[in-house]
């Protein structure tokens, strides 16, 4: 696994670092909305501040990794049936929306072969389990393109938990299988990465939308070019070649670097922020 991006080494950023800052501390914030053209590092700045954050405690096995002082259902039964609950410390974690994701992939579904096969009643967590204590990170046009998640989506952070419902009833057909398993307290933090024009049509034709997604904020695409923002952005620079295993750049290469940076800006006094 690579390691993170350094939340401390982002150039400029500071409406969008104090936004994420707020939402990672404040529980009743809801979901966050970073706003920014492509290439501007928006879910780059989410892994950085989850790996800056403190590791949480979580039942061994979990699928919700729950934690052992509230433990979730099947952890309660686990415990009641006279299995002990082991604990142990995790990072908090970042989960994104992999392309195609339905409801049953962002919500969880029932196990039906297992249920067929086995006679016993199990489920298959989704990406709100996965990310259960941490963030999840939604490409709001992949999530979007896929109706039933979106909605999906908006019950659970409206409820406050998952709850895995079929189909059927969620479309008022009747249905005679009466499987769904206990609702699972949701704590996280769902980030909906998009551009600018997303945020103007979600806030004019989804009247939920503004409540469950309380702060959003502007990746900047350009930044002033200070002597600091310079500083940062020849850090910004070592970095990445670093990471890239490549040789120190000299001076003279990262100050080409940056005056380029201010080319593509079309100003001398700006630098862009797109990777």
């Amino acid at each position: 696994m690579s390691t993170p991006y350094p939340f401390s080494a982002l150039v400029g950023q500071d409406e969008m670092k104090r936004a994420i800052l707020i939402a990672a501390v404040e529980p009743a914030i809801g979901g966050l909305l970073v706003l920014g053209d492509r290439g501007t590092g928006k879910s780059t700045a989410v892994r950085a501040l989850a790996a800056l954050l403190p590791k949480m405690h979580a039942v061994v096995g979990c699928a919700y990794q729950c934690d052992p002082a509230s433990p979730c259902a099947d952890c309660r039964a686990r415990r009641d049936g006279g299995a002990a609950l082991k604990a142990h410390r995790v990072s908090v974690p970042v989960v994104d929306l992999p392309l195609g994701a339905t409801e049953d992939r962002v919500v969880g579904a029932l196990d039906l072969e297992k249920a067929l096969a086995q006679g016993v009643k199990a489920f298959e967590p989704g990406l709100l389990a996965r990310a259960n204590g941490g963030f999840l990170v939604l490409d709001a046009i992949r999530v979007l393109s896929q109706p039933y998640a979106w909605e999906g989506l908006k019950r659970c952070l409206r409820a406050g938990e998952v709850r895995i419902e079929s189909l059927s009833d969620l479309i008022g057909l009747t249905s005679t299988v009466q499987l769904e398993p206990e609702p699972m307290a949701l704590e996280l933090k769902v980030v909906l990465i998009g551009e600018r024009l997303v945020y103007y049509l979600l806030s004019q034709y989804d009247a939920e939308f503004p409540a469950l997604f309380k702060i959003n904020a502007d990746m900047e695409s350009e930044i002033p070019r200070s002597t600091e923002n310079t500083a940062a952005y020849a850090r910004l620079i070592a970095t990445l070649a670093s990471r890239a295993g490549l040789p120190p750049l000299t001076a003279a290469a990262v100050a080409r670097i940056i005056e380029h940076a201010s080319r593509l800006a079309s100003d001398s006094q700006r630098l862009v922020t797109r990777t």
